[in-house]
């Protein structure tokens, strides 16, 4: 309370969070779901007990308060106007061209070095580990992206702004959970919030936006309201998605990836490496933010219906409540892709099919009939004394004396991987 004049009050009772409850109106599988949010009260005790949702919201507008107040906090929030690099290269999100036009669309609010941009994650957790599937949790954080890159992703710049606590993940109607956020958010976008900067002694007014979200795919389709499931779940192509259903691995692949390259890539006119026929289609147009907008604005969504409604054949199954930011449909990117998931699924894959372990291994009979059928490599497939080996499988004296050797070996920082076993 010393670093701040005395005619600025800073009511610190403001830092607690706030606790809501919702309404209990409908039930699917047993477990209630969500209609509105209220405000808890004494006088809706009885209630309050009854009930199975919980959101605990924590307002963001003091903590930017707080941060300015530290001198050490508010010198490294100028960071993006000052020190930041300009060698060409992508190093943090102040160099994207997302960020150049924000700047150019909206001058006002990128014009004030002062001026705030979040990003939003959340994924569901269960807060009990393994020993109970009953209950997740889904946390929403934000992160400063005024910050340096070695200091944005710091647990003690992570605000945590709600905290879902639900029997079922809330899927689709996340919306109705994020609406104390994106009022706050909203409000910080058009009304000036006065806010005190300890370093260089004055009282600024201060605007925030939300810049993207970072989240895994099915995170990103419950955000987002686009299917991540089916035949048309790249939210790149849409319409245009190129799928293949697999007769009797039974699951749907996109195989036309090859389109994305450059039209004289060597890799367009390989045949046998890929589905056995060369490419010569190119990368679909995506759509721009504006037709993006128009086009959820058809979509009819009732939160906690299961049953199917009249958008059922679009990919986009709701209007997400960000576009209720007056800056979000202007957007050209909206939402972002976790690598780090990618990048565990996609080696939880080659391990557990250089290693052959038993229901996580991709190289299965079904995989071998599925390529009878798409007649490619026909050397592979299933014969009555069983499949042959592909040239990537190792005996058993291999994985243990060489790959599982080699993995042991491996040195690298701590916290940059999980442990191996």
């Amino acid at each position: 309370m010393k670093c701040f004049p005395k005619e600025i009050l800073y009511p610190l009772e403001t830092m607690t969070p706030r606790k809501f409850f919702v309404w209990r109106v409908w039930s699917i599988k047993g477990y209630t779901h969500v209609l509105m949010i209220a405000y808890y009260t004494e006088k809706n005790l009885k209630i309050w007990k009854n009930v199975q949702s919980i959101v605990w919201y924590l307002p963001i507008v003091p903590k930017l308060k707080r941060l300015f107040a530290n001198p050490k906090d508010a010198q490294n929030h100028r960071w993006h106007a000052t020190e930041k690099r300009c060698d060409g290269l992508l190093c943090h999100p102040v160099h994207s061209m997302q960020w150049k036009n924000i700047d150019q669309e909206f001058p006002k609010f990128g014009g004030v070095w002062r001026n705030i941009c979040f990003g939003l994650a959340t994924d569901g957790m269960n807060p009990f580990g393994n020993l109970s599937t009953n209950h997740n949790c889904w946390p929403v954080i934000l992160f400063i992206y005024n910050l340096s890159p070695g200091l944005y992703m710091k647990r003690k710049y992570m605000m945590l702004s709600m905290m879902i606590s639900s029997p079922m993940q809330p899927i689709k109607d996340i919306d109705v959970y994020l609406n104390p956020l994106v009022e706050d958010l909203k409000f910080l976008w058009v009304d000036d919030v006065e806010v005190f900067d300890v370093v260089a002694s004055e009282t600024f007014m201060t605007h925030a936006m939300l810049f993207c979200t970072i989240n895994d795919f099915p995170a990103y389709g419950n955000l987002s309201g686009y299917s991540v499931k089916g035949h048309k779940t790249c939210p790149r192509c849409e319409e245009n998605t190129a799928s293949h259903q697999l007769k009797n691995g039974r699951k749907t692949v996109y195989l036309p990836h090859r389109r994305f390259l450059q039209v004289n890539h060597p890799y367009r006119r390989l045949k046998k490496a890929f589905n056995g026929h060369q490419e010569n289609d190119k990368a679909p147009t995506p759509l721009t933010s504006i037709q993006i907008h128009e086009k959820v604005n058809k979509v009819h969504h009732v939160f906690g219906k299961t049953s199917k409604n009249s958008s059922a054949s679009s990919p986009s199954k709701k209007k997400s409540i960000f576009f209720n930011l007056p800056y979000w449909s202007k957007l050209q990117v909206r939402h972002c892709i976790d690598v780090m998931h990618v990048e565990k699924n996609v080696c939880d894959s080659l391990i557990g099919t250089l290693l052959n372990i038993k229901r996580k291994t991709k190289d299965g009979v079904n995989a071998r009939f599925d390529l009878v059928e798409m007649k490619i490599r026909e050397d592979l497939a299933p014969r009555e004394v069983g499949t042959p080996p592909a040239c990537y499988t190792m005996s058993r004296q291999t994985r243990e004396d060489n790959f599982c050797l080699c993995l042991k070996s491996v040195n690298v920082p701590q916290g940059y991987s999980s442990k191996y076993s």
